[in-house]
């Protein structure tokens, strides 16, 4: 985990030196903004860095590594995952995004749709194929993702072994342990 740590400071710095860079011309690009196409483009990056960003601040452990293991999923049509949502029980699509906004709330984007949650309105329950997500409180719904890359193959259970026991962990298959 030290390399993790030393890897994700180094990140950080780099996310916060990007972000300064951008904000000491902001007034600048926004004269602009309606010219140049552009923008839209380093808007977009600038969204993209505030993410990974607040993944790395602001996530658990457990959801940090499903969105680890979502990333290798991403635009893969031969990677599809099976969801379901609540009372919307299945759904079969391939990721296209993820983002993380402000207090943790995550996007998982499939297209035109999307499902949202708040990291720490879950507790996660993990099997080597799946990951049912349990609500904290009975007013949200239960999310389920099915997917055919295995955690235990993504090689992502060496970098975040703390997923197993953290508190808003609720199950972990015995599989899943080296």
């Amino acid at each position: 985990m030290d390399n993790r740590k030393e890897y994700e400071t180094l990140l950080l710095n780099f996310y916060e030196d990007v972000t300064r860079i951008y904000s000491d011309y902001q007034n600048e690009l926004n004269k602009l903004e309606s010219k140049y196409p552009s923008y839209e483009r380093m808007l977009y990056l600038i969204r993209r860095i505030e993410s990974e960003r607040k993944t790395i601040e602001e996530l658990s452990s457990p959801c940090r590594l499903i969105l680890e293991h979502f990333s290798f999923l991403v635009n893969k049509e031969k990677n599809q995952i099976c969801f379901a949502l609540g009372k919307f029980q299945r759904g079969k699509a391939s990721i296209t995004d993820f983002q993380v906004k402000k207090f943790g709330n995550i996007v998982l984007y499939f297209g035109d749709f999307y499902i949202q949650w708040r990291d720490a309105d879950y507790k996660y329950n993990f099997y080597p194929d799946k990951i049912i997500m349990t609500p904290i409180e009975r007013d949200r719904p239960e999310i389920s993702f099915d997917f055919s890359l295995s955690l235990k193959h993504s090689r992502l259970l060496d970098v975040f072994p703390e997923a197993a026991t953290h508190p808003q962990t609720s199950y972990w298959h015995e599989n899943l342990d080296s």
